[in-house]
């Protein structure tokens, strides 16, 4: 019919009524039996008793008359420290829970119970020996008591260890009706006469003893034994007895009657548990196999697996008939079978079993969607299995389903290794409400296991028609099939499941995916969606490798990033040192809940500085990302991301490190800090203002900044949550084409110069240049008059005229040098070699020409003078080329301006 179904067998749920199930089922299982119905033979009695043999060393004990199928039980009393044994059994067979004793040496008592079966009318005497002192035993037939198998249908013992004149053998419970209940006591009294009375059992009837004597041999035992009737299973009770004081042991048996096949009971003799037996009626009324998983755990009624008369009183018994028929299909599914056929003949000792196929009972569990069930799983009839037999087959250890995706259906629940690395992790109680326990020791709730339903918590937010699981504290609208990894989870706003408990503020992750198909991202040179395995290159959270998330990082509440030079989680960035100064590194690591920058403080938040330094421009650098952990598979240091990148000559990423380094002529203070002198107070915009100027002459260190205080959103003010510049955003026309990158303002404009077409990104930081209403900076600048009437828009809105490369935005990555920093002019136009004025020799001596003040334009300026370099002074002077009439004016001396 099946096979014994555990905790993790499937089946389908058929909610038929189980009105006569009991009826039914003995009627099927009645299969096994091939002739006609008969009379119930009486219960099984006492037949007879033998002559008791007693001795010091070995005895044989003889039958009493008997008859072929009688039951023999031979007693055995010897002292509380000797053992028994059956030198010659002769058929004889120790009983469970034999034997029973109390005290040690010679002293105390101890009984033995053996069992044989007749098969003869003269059976030979056993041969018994004991270790010390004496021994003494008795056999006792009785008849009417099963004739296959063990006899027993459960046995028990016990014994009281203090001398008294009372006993109490603890009762057992029976599983059979009509059995023989046996009570067996052993004492330790030097004495041949009788010395039990008043056996009492309100359970039993007939009560009656047969045996009470003992032996003087050694120091002395003897036995009394005792029978009675429980005409219903269930609880015997304990017997009672009245002896003479002594210390006692006991044994209390239950023999099983022979029933002869004539009603459905006398065959089908299953307790309310159908119990499932070793072979037909051992124990009695059982069979072998997985009946009580089938019609107790599942309530399934005989019909669904075999042929069977409606009632029990039909006159229709072609079921007895010797043959086993198999209900066709199985489980009313269409191809379903029992593997060993519809028909075969039945035996009291089956074997071979098999199972049943294409059952949805036994199945993998994708027939709820697909509508097919599939053939991969055959179940053993009598034999045990697991969540692995069925969903795990040929896979999973802890038995959740190994199908590979979408064969026929969606699977994410994970094999730990290429598909559904986080489900594998979770236990199926997480999701599922039919099912207890932990990875690989489930117990299922029968009830729902099989009823053609997940049974998914409602809180989960599982659409069973669409396979979208929306679940706070996991991911956000997922889909089932899917891989659950970075990319899939993050494409929308998903809740964080512990960030409340380190900052309440942040309860939800912002949907990351989507930002990398923006036009600024660092992917978008690859032309692809990002990936997982790109997630691993800056977030400890992923693995660049595999793609696989690191469970230590992921989930715990902080956005934990990775040294792409030593492939760990990066360490504090502090600045030190006099003058411009520099960062160091050095423990702790940094984790942060949120990343945040307050665009108006200049007080520099140290996860916003420790990224900067170790992570962005260690990538960003000469060397690019060193560690092969923040490399994807077939990247390199230089292309971490296997990306060529647009817009730079070599591919590589940019070497935006060397561009901030504090020994170029012009750099803003992103690795060590500037020379306020040049960059006056007044002309600085809050929260950049908080340092006084200085002399020409005199250094004055200004504020560090961050990458951020450029690269954020247009227009951006007070604290930003999000970097643009890690991700990715939407160009807008304050950056203008394709591949450039989100700033707080415009930096090239085209067309005609004027207030509604300015040039703001530099006034975010340097104030009141765009509000000025004189014809040069100003009185503290370096440009401080005299400058021509027709270049006041330029200084005004068009800083890039002068402070960049030429007039019109440059392909990349000239842009970066302009505004980064720089020790080098740009190639291309121009006389450098007058540049800076002087001679080759002399005093002054002609200077090099690097761009100090990032004044790197070389198409329009023929030549440029500062006050003074490095000590040396010169006419401050600024040339236009003749073609142009924007300026062409001298400048002044640097009265205020500052010192190179």
């Amino acid at each position: 019919m099946g096979r014994n179904i555990t905790n993790e067998d499937r089946g389908m749920n058929l909610k038929k009524p189980k009105i006569s199930l009991i009826l039914i089922f003995t009627i099927i299982v009645s299969i096994f039996i091939g002739y006609s119905p008969k009379q119930v033979q009486a219960a099984a009695a006492f037949q007879a008793a033998g002559t008791a043999a007693e001795g010091t060393t070995s005895i044989s004990p003889v039958w009493p008359a008997h008859a072929v199928g009688d039951i023999a039980l031979l007693f055995v009393e010897t002292a509380g420290g000797s053992t028994i044994s059956l030198t010659t059994p002769n058929g004889f067979i120790q009983a469970p829970n034999s034997p029973q004793t109390t005290g040690s040496g010679t002293a105390g008592t101890k009984i033995y119970v053996y069992w044989a079966r007749a098969t003869s009318t003269s059976m030979a005497a056993p041969t018994v020996a004991t270790t010390a002192d004496h021994i003494y035993a008795v056999i006792l037939t009785y008849r009417g008591v099963t004739g296959s198998g063990n006899p027993f249908d459960i046995t028990g013992g016990g014994v009281k260890a203090t001398a008294s004149t009372s006993v109490t053998a603890t009762g057992v419970t029976t599983t059979v009706p009509d059995t023989l209940i046996v009570v067996a006591v052993a004492n330790d009294l030097d004495s041949a006469a009788a010395v039990a009375s008043g056996w009492t059992n309100a359970n039993l009837t007939g009560i009656t003893e047969r045996r009470d004597a003992g032996t003087i041999q050694g120091l002395g035992g003897g036995i009394a034994v005792m029978d009675g009737t429980k005409a219903t299973a269930g609880a015997t009770g304990n017997t009672t007895l009245t002896v003479t004081s002594s210390i006692n042991a006991f044994l209390t048996i239950s023999l099983i009657p022979n029933y002869e096949i004539g009603t459905c009971a006398g065959c089908h003799g299953f307790g309310a548990t159908y119990t499932d037996g070793t072979a037909r009626n051992t124990p009695a009324g059982r069979y072998p196999g997985s009946h009580s998983k089938h019609v107790v755990n599942y309530g399934k009624v005989c019909s669904v697996c075999h042929v069977a008369p409606a009632t029990e009183t039909s006159a229709d018994y072609k079921h007895q008939n010797a043959t086993i028929t198999m209900a066709n299909p199985i489980n009313g599914n269409p191809t379903a079978a029992y593997t060993k056929g519809t028909s075969w003949a039945q035996t009291n000792s089956p074997t071979a079993f098999t199972g049943c196929t294409n059952t949805y009972c036994h199945s993998n569990g994708t027939s709820v969607i697909s509508g097919t069930i599939p053939a991969n799983t055959s179940a053993t009839w009598a034999g045990t299995t697991t969540c692995q037999s069925c969903h795990g087959a040929g896979g999973n250890d802890d038995g959740r389903p190994n199908y590979a995706n979408n064969t026929p259906k969606r699977n994410t629940h994970g094999d730990g290794a290429s598909y559904g690395v986080t489900h594998k992790a979770t236990a199926c109680p997480t999701c599922h409400t039919n099912v207890s326990g932990s990875a690989g020791a489930y117990t299922v709730d029968p009830a729902t296991h099989a009823n053609g339903s997940y049974n998914i918590a409602a809180t989960l937010g599982y659409t069973q028609a669409t396979g979208v699981c929306s679940t706070p504290g996991c991911h956000g609208s997922a889909t089932w099939g899917g891989n659950l990894s970075c990319t899939e989870c993050h494409a929308a706003a998903i809740n964080s499941p512990v960030a409340q408990a380190l900052d309440g503020t942040v309860t939800q992750r912002r949907a990351i995916t989507t930002e990398f198909a923006q036009a600024s991202s660092h992917v978008r040179s690859r032309g692809s969606a990002v990936t997982n395995n790109d997630c691993g290159v800056c977030h400890m959270e992923g693995t660049a490798s595999t793609g696989a998330i690191n469970a230590t990082y992921h989930k715990n509440g902080y956005v934990d990033l990775r040294d792409p030079d030593t492939g760990n989680q990066i360490q504090t960035a502090t600045w030190g040192g006099t003058g411009a100064g520099s960062y160091t590194t050095a423990a702790p690591n940094v984790s942060f809940v949120r990343f945040s920058r307050n665009l108006s403080s200049a007080t520099l938040e140290t996860p916003a500085v420790s990224v900067m330094i170790n992570q962005c421009l260690k990538c960003h650098d000469s060397g690019g990302a060193v560690s092969t952990s923040a490399q994807v598979p077939s990247g390199t240091a230089l292309k971490p991301f296997n990306t060529t990148v647009s817009g730079n000559p070599s591919g590589n990423v940019l070497d935006l490190y060397s561009q901030f380094l504090t020994t170029n002529s012009s750099y803003h203070p992103i690795l060590g800090k500037q020379n306020n002198s040049y960059a006056d107070i007044d002309r600085m915009a809050a929260p950049w203002n908080g340092v006084t100027k200085t002399s020409a002459t005199t250094t004055g260190w200004g504020p560090l900044i961050t990458c951020w205080d450029c690269h954020a959103p247009n227009s951006a003010t007070g604290t930003i949550t999000s970097t643009v510049t890690a991700h990715g955003s939407a160009i807008t026309s304050a950056t203008g084409t394709t591949n450039a990158v989100e700033l707080r303002g415009y930096v090239w404009r085209t067309g005609t110069v004027s207030a509604t077409n300015n040039t703001t990104l530099c006034i975010v930081c340097h104030s009141g240049y765009d509000t000025s209403t004189v014809t040069h900076h100003g009185t503290t600048s370096a440009l401080s008059a005299n400058t021509n009437n027709g270049m006041t828009l330029y200084l005004r809105y068009a800083c890039y005229y002068c402070h960049s490369s030429g007039t019109t935005k440059p392909a990349r990555p000239l842009p970066s040098d302009n505004v980064h920093g720089t020790n080098a002019l740009p190639t291309g136009g121009g006389t450098l070699t007058v540049r800076w004025l002087g001679t080759s020799t002399g005093s002054p001596a002609r200077v090099d020409t690097k761009p100090y003040a990032f004044i790197r334009n070389t198409t329009q300026l023929s030549d440029h003078s500062p006050a003074s370099i490095a000590g040396s002074t010169y006419s401050a002077n600024c040339n236009m080329r003749s073609t142009d009439t924007y300026c062409n004016q001298g400048l002044k001396t640097y009265t205020v301006g500052g010192t190179y």
